[in-house]
């Protein structure tokens, strides 16, 4: 029995990275994580949040698939839904999805080929929801996105939004994104082949936490290689940036948490009132 659990914990959380939490944050601090989050039933509060707002519904999610999404994840979109389409910003990209092609078989109506800051292939109100995991942080220009992710909703619509929890992941010596910074980005409409925070994220990037990455000198050659391959986080989200985010650009959060090993997801629905939070600081 302990061997068989044993197996089932380094599925879910990997050895590495137990390894990593436990010299930074402590032991105390790991096992808290570890039982609010799969003891304590947060991935259950979180299938249970996202049912009204996809079963049976008309989907599309922006890059993908994605593992959360999966039948037996915490938030089980695939499972749930109707109908998905698929949009990304090139028909073929450097993820390796993890995904089997029997998997892959009818998972998606119809693949698109868009840029996720315009989505311009898609009419407007099209969708009951619009999906997306591990993306926005990849965005130059994220309130351009989410903009352009709000018109493609129908009215009421919703949004599942999964970002990367950077305690948990090679982001974590970076400071969160300012809002005003990603308000700058808007209104300088800073496109997508951006390499404001090259420095940065080479100088504070954890290799350590991000083998696909290859050695310093492949992660910096791809780095500077951004615009084709996509793979840079710009932007580092807490829950925090992400409400004012989508404050912002016409949605209300509805519910938000965390999934291990490195998740903070959040529900929000297209609001009939877009009010600019940005009012308060003038």
């Amino acid at each position: 029995m302990g061997n068989n659990f044993v197996t089932k914990f380094t599925r879910i959380i990997p050895l590495k990275r137990t390894l990593y939490w436990t010299r930074e944050y402590g032991f105390t601090q790991f096992l808290k994580f570890v039982v609010e989050n799969r003891l304590a039933g947060k991935p259950l509060e979180s299938f249970r949040s996202i049912i009204p707002h996809i079963r049976g519904k008309y989907g599309l999610e922006i890059g993908g698939p994605s593992g959360i999404f999966r039948i037996n994840a915490p938030l089980p979109i695939y499972a749930l839904a109707g109908r998905i389409d698929n949009v990304d910003y090139a028909s073929k990209t450097i993820w390796n999805r993890s995904f089997t092609p029997n998997e892959l078989q009818g998972l998606y109506s119809s693949h698109i080929v868009s840029d996720a800051t315009t989505l311009h292939r898609i009419p407007d109100r099209k969708y009951d929801f619009v999906a997306s995991s591990h993306v926005l942080e990849h965005i130059a220009n994220p309130l351009k996105a989410l903009f352009a992710w709000n018109r493609v909703l129908k009215e009421r619509g919703s949004l599942i939004l999964v970002v990367p929890d950077k305690k948990f992941t090679f982001d974590h010596r970076r400071s969160v994104t300012s809002f005003r910074h990603l308000v700058d980005d808007y209104s300088n409409n800073t496109l997508e082949d951006d390499i404001t925070h090259l420095q940065e994220v080479l100088a504070l990037h954890d290799l350590t936490l991000d083998p696909d990455a290859g050695n310093r000198v492949q992660f910096e050659l791809r780095c500077k290689n951004n615009y084709v391959y996509r793979a840079m986080h710009h932007h580092v989200f807490n829950h925090t940036l992400l409400e004012r985010a989508l404050g912002y650009t016409g949605y209300e959060v509805l519910a938000r948490g965390s999934c291990p090993p490195f998740h903070l997801w959040t529900i929000a629905s297209k609001s009939r009132h877009h009010t600019d939070p940005l009012d308060s600081d003038r």
